[in-house]
């Protein structure tokens, strides 16, 4: 007969007097791997219970670090689009700022071409009123003919 750890081959006392000694040693291992089985059950939800709650730890952890990793891209995606939009934001400025400037060039040459069409003009006009003085002398005046007369006294 197979003992259970923690018999001797026999019983030391008869737990069970009134059926003999042998079915009580067998009646006493019954109830002992009854117990062990239930101690067992026990450790073994216990420990089924300890990696219930562990996985449920790693995954409430898992689950945070997932949100801050979400957290974190967001707000580098959002700081990416703030930089991108303050860039482009002075890009249009400089664009602005060199459109007007090219503008404002434009029109100062514009300006400087007038003005110095208009002194080439008075300057031609100059010119050309003295050439007329010169070549249509006022016309010499006609000769006056005088009639004198003389008296004879």
């Amino acid at each position: 007969m197979d003992v259970a750890p923690g018999f001797t081959a026999g019983c030391t006392e008869d737990v069970f007097p009134t059926i003999g000694r042998s079915w009580s040693c067998l009646i006493e291992k019954e109830i002992w791997l009854a117990e062990r089985r239930w101690r067992d059950e026990q450790q073994r939800a216990a420990s089924e219970r300890k990696r219930a709650e562990a996985a449920a730890v790693a995954e409430r952890e898992a689950a945070i670090a997932a949100a801050q990793e979400r957290e974190k891209a967001q707000r580098e995606f959002r700081e990416r689009s703030d930089r991108d939009a303050r860039r482009h934001q002075r890009e249009r400025e400089i664009a602005d700022l060199r459109l007007r400037a090219a503008r404002q060039e434009a029109w100062q040459r514009s300006t400087e071409t007038a003005a110095r069409n208009a002194v080439v003009q008075r300057q031609r006009q100059v010119v050309i009123d003295v050439l007329d003085r010169i070549v249509n002398l006022p016309p010499a005046p006609e000769p006056v003919t005088e009639v004198v007369y003389v008296s004879e006294e």
